[in-house]
């Protein structure tokens, strides 16, 4: 789209403490930037997992990776205090490379990487993009008080942002009330695609043809309903199967149920391109279970496996997230579990759900592809970073 000219190297840095492997939606970002052919290269900041990954991986002629030597374990398990030191390590080795190579464009995709962000604005005058993933001050498993000093620092560092991008209008009209400031909402959507129906799945677990396939993808750990699935379709005499896809902590207690070669399977996880070709194999897809931990921020949440659904032309049993679940509803692509409280129904909801017209279900899955599909949200992307380097399009 545009070619630089000036004899400055113009960089751009995306800053989030993980290994970088896993995270489709900040490459799918970087892959959007790059297409602007502005900058020179692209740099995404994160975190190595032990030394087992290389500290510098070059993902193309202008896109590299770079890990910085703090064990990516410890920083998921370790709790907030414990964390402190790792935290304040990434943020001198983020600043120390801001300084030494002066990007024009810097997004911090979490609050853990906003603040070096923001002491290199004030001294060099740079854009920030605060590109967050989630709530970040209400996310799940923090204590008040940690949400405390997150807000604190969430209030302070978000003044010095150029710009804030977020996954829905929810997680907007959040920043709105809370900060009085407009976010861009870029909804993590996979590319279009038409996928054709098939049966992989009735074929690699050798699942009975008249049985309907319900697919579970995501990580497979504590609070998302995973317990509740498993005793349910372990018990239930409907001619229905369960296959989790993914990885996580629960992966052995899933083996169990699947070696009693009845109704529940694991496939092993694989390369976030091929779900959605997966995903088509399934007669329906499930999702996260509501719980009384659920957060605020997984509340609002709009999962990318949602979309991905939608792009696989298949219906969805929502697990009652409020965000997902009135989505689900409002455009007849499924149905929510039902409720007692917090008591879920799956049952009932499963028998409801198969009863309803297939047809017009994935008729409605098509239809919703065409609006949310990343060509779609790239658009806005493209823009507001061409309004941060003041260029016309």
């Amino acid at each position: 789209m545009l070619k630089n000219n000036k004899k400055t190297k113009k960089i751009n840095v995306h800053i989030y403490p993980t290994d970088m492997l896993n995270e489709a939606r900040i490459k799918k970002i970087v892959n959007t930037i790059n297409s602007i052919q502005y900058f020179d290269h692209i740099y995404l900041l994160g975190i190595n997992r032990n030394e087992e990954l290389a500290n510098h991986e070059k993902l193309n002629e202008k896109i590299s990776i770079i890990r910085f030597p703090i064990d990516s374990n410890f920083w998921i398990k370790a709790s907030f205090f414990k964390k402190i030191f790792s935290i304040i390590k990434f943020w001198l080795f983020i600043l120390n490379f801001l300084i030494k190579n002066k990007p024009e464009v810097v997004n911090a995709h979490n609050l853990a990487s906003l603040p070096p962000c923001i002491f290199y604005k004030v001294f060099y005058k740079h854009n920030i993009v605060y590109d967050t993933h989630e709530l970040e001050t209400e996310r799940t498993g923090w204590s008040m008080v940690v949400k405390k000093i997150a807000k604190l620092f969430e209030s302070f560092c978000i003044k010095f942002v150029n710009e804030i991008v977020v996954v829905n209008e929810p997680y907007a009209e959040y920043y709105k009330k809370k900060y009085n400031l407009d976010s861009l909402v870029v909804y993590n959507t996979p590319n279009y695609s038409q996928i054709k129906k098939h049966k992989y799945l009735h074929g690699k677990f050798n699942i009975r043809r008249k049985d309907k396939v319900f697919i579970y993808i995501g990580a497979l750990s504590k609070n998302r309903g995973i317990e509740e699935y498993l005793n349910f379709f372990d018990n239930t005499k409907l001619n229905i199967s369960l296959v989790f896809l993914g990885s996580g902590p629960l992966r052995d207690l899933i083996k169990k149920f699947e070696l009693k070669k009845k109704n529940i399977y694991l496939h092993p996880p694989v390369n976030h391109l091929d779900v959605p070709k997966i995903i088509s194999s399934a007669d329906f897809s499930i999702s996260v279970l509501r719980s009384r931990k659920t957060s605020l921020s997984y509340e609002y949440a709009a999962p990318n496996k949602l979309f991905e659904s939608i792009m696989a032309g298949v219906p969805i049993l929502s697990g009652g997230l409020k965000f997902e679940a009135e989505f689900v509803t409002n455009n007849n692509i499924g149905m929510p579990v039902n409720f007692d409280k917090f008591t879920p129904d799956i049952g009932s909801s499963i028998k409801k759900l198969i009863k309803l017209d297939y047809k017009l279900l994935e008729e409605n899955c098509k239809k919703l592809s065409k609006i949310y599909n990343w060509e779609n949200q790239e658009v806005k992307i493209k823009n507001y970073m061409l309004h941060l380097l003041n260029i016309n399009n």
